[in-house]
């Protein structure tokens, strides 16, 4: 997933790194990373260059100056970043993504089966782009799952707001769950959909 897209899916969940999150299929961690960006209000950017840096009336003054009240702006997360994934090479891989990122003291980066994670505080966010079949064996094996998945959000994480963003427009149906939002947006070409749904603990909805 590429970091723009994992921002946004953030913001339109109304991520503002004041609430506790999570990813429990956080492979590489490109959320979790986007969302200690966001908590730590570091400046998209802040670490590349640009082509406009080489044009010749870029004054350099300006812009050292702009970088340094950006860096100004940048402060603890205040409230816990985490991420999991039952995969150990990808969380040894978000592990190094975050420390390439500066964020690695601000989230946390566990092995383990989604099923098996609790939430990290109240109220919180979570944001995940679980694995969706694209051939049929592997969207009926998904859907075996899918209703687990939704018994354990609920019984887990209620107060929270759960973001699922996935290219099976089944999912909510088979977890068992109603979304209050559905936004379509796409991953590369993939037609997909960010489903927002509001936890309560026992219910559907």
């Amino acid at each position: 997933m590429r970091e723009n897209l994992a921002a946004g899916l953030l913001l339109l969940a109304g991520y503002d790194g004041t609430q506790p999150f999570q990813d429990p299929f956080c492979g590489s961690g490109t959320i979790v990373i986007e969302a200690a960006w966001i908590a730590t209000r570091r400046a998209p950017g802040l670490m590349r260059r640009f082509g406009f840096e080489k044009l010749k009336n870029f004054d350099a003054a300006l812009w050292k100056k702009l970088q340094h009240e950006a860096e100004t702006q940048i402060r603890p997360a205040p409230a816990p970043i985490s991420g999991s994934d039952n995969d150990r090479h990808m969380i040894r891989a978000a592990v190094a993504n975050a420390q390439a990122a500066e964020v690695d003291t601000f989230v946390r980066f566990e092995v383990k089966d989604a099923q098996d994670t609790r939430p990290n505080g109240e109220g919180g966010i979570l944001i995940s782009n679980p694995p969706y079949g694209v051939r049929l064996a592997e969207v009926q094996a998904l859907q075996a799952l899918y209703p687990q998945l939704g018994a354990w959000l609920k019984q887990h994480y209620a107060g929270w707001l759960a973001g699922m963003f996935t290219g099976d427009r089944d999912m909510p149906k088979f977890m068992r769950l109603s979304p209050k939002r559905k936004i379509p947006l796409y991953n590369g070409n993939l037609d997909c959909r960010l489903f927002l749904m509001d936890m309560v603990k026992g219910s559907n909805r």
